[in-house]
């Protein structure tokens, strides 16, 4: 699987390769800069890259005259940096916070990430985590904006939220779709005509869908979650987009192969053609759990450190090693992790943690 490990890759570029990016951007050539950037990598020992991908990393960050990305393709191969859950670099609360400063040395193995940012009363918070993979923005607010579901709150303070939403990462609410989850394995497609459903209309016949798909450029699709994953899955030949809502039920009852076969009976998407994207989610160092459904319900999984017992009775599991057997078994091999935990990690909204009555935070995708 080529598999590129963000969180692993992120939490090794400090404040201090950060802090010293800005400050000589203005008097350091791009080259040099560079290369005082991976001597810092090398010397902090934040984590343990060896020189092969260090020095592709170089190769591959290419910056037109005025310092902004250009555009590289999907790598061939692709690395799994270190890091996750229960590690060193995992618990690094300072994940992606860094990248804002010099976003353009991060344009690595063609992915561009990007965090945007909103001020607020004079404090800047986060807002959202936006990141391009070729012609794919995935974008996944925080707390930082929010609570993004209508259920329980006013429907003035959501639809504030997702102003604030167009402030910090540009996404106009009238340009998104958003269905209303039942944890349930139906599909739709959506196109032009249902921009703003869900969001600044109706949700309508998107009701009770778990997974929706487009090929509409420019069209934001999206779920909301509090600990589920989101899963992008992205045909680079047929620009076809779609976005599933893979809680463990999903994981289990095999949303994503159902969001795969609605892509290939309408457009003829190949899995061979498909990158998917993880999102936020809880991971197993923070799903605990006391009794015995889920070991019953990811009995066939057969998964190394799947489940932890702790032997109290109580048992820690993974369902995002669920969710990659899934792609693996589809024959998906371009996977994109992020590895951020919603148990870990306090920028996200967390329903275990917290109680099913917490925010939700806002996944999204758009062709651009």
């Amino acid at each position: 699987m080529n598999l590129i490990d963000m969180q692993g890759f992120i939490p090794a570029m400090g404040s201090q390769i950060a802090t010293a990016a800005r400050s000589s951007s203005t008097c350091m050539p791009r080259a040099i800069l560079s290369s005082v950037c991976v001597i810092i990598l090398i010397i902090l020992g934040g984590i343990s890259l060896s020189p092969v991908p260090v020095i592709r990393f170089l190769q591959r960050c290419q910056l037109d005259g005025k310092g902004s990305p250009l555009p590289v393709s999907f790598p061939d191969n692709g690395i799994d940096f270190p890091g996750g859950p229960g590690s060193k670099e995992h618990k690094n609360k300072k994940i992606m916070a860094e990248f804002h400063i010099y976003p353009e040395l991060f344009h690595c193995f063609g992915h561009s990430i990007v965090s945007d940012y909103l001020t607020r009363e004079g404090d800047k918070m986060d807002a959202c985590y936006s990141f391009s993979l070729e012609r794919l923005r995935c974008c996944f607010t925080t707390r930082g904006l929010g609570s993004f579901t209508f259920a329980r709150a006013m429907q003035e303070d959501i639809l504030n939220n997702y102003h604030q939403l167009e402030e910090a990462a540009g996404v106009k609410p009238e340009r998104i779709v958003r269905p209303w989850l039942a944890n349930g394995t139906k599909v739709a497609r959506v196109g032009e005509e249902d921009a703003g459903l869900g969001v600044t209309r109706p949700v309508g016949r998107l009701d009770g869908v778990d997974a929706i798909y487009t090929c509409t450029s420019g069209l934001y699709i999206s779920i909301t979650t509090a600990d589920c994953f989101a899963l992008v899955l992205y045909d680079r030949v047929r620009r076809v987009l779609g976005i599933a809502h893979c809680g463990w039920r999903g994981i289990v009852n095999r949303l994503d192969q159902s969001l795969l076969q609605a892509m290939n009976a309408d457009f003829g998407c190949q899995a061979e053609d498909v990158l998917a994207v993880i999102g936020p989610g809880i991971r197993g160092c923070c799903y605990r759990q006391n009794d015995d459904g889920l070991r019953a319900a990811f009995a066939n999984y057969k998964i190394p450190d799947l489940i932890r017992e702790n032997g109290d009775g109580t048992y820690d599991i993974d369902i995002g090693l669920s969710l990659k057997a899934n792609l693996r078994e589809m024959g998906i091999a371009s996977v994109v992790d992020t590895r951020n935990c919603t148990g870990c990690e306090s920028q996200f909204f967390s329903a275990r943690l917290e109680g099913f009555e917490t925010g939700r935070m806002l996944n999204l995708a758009a062709m651009i």
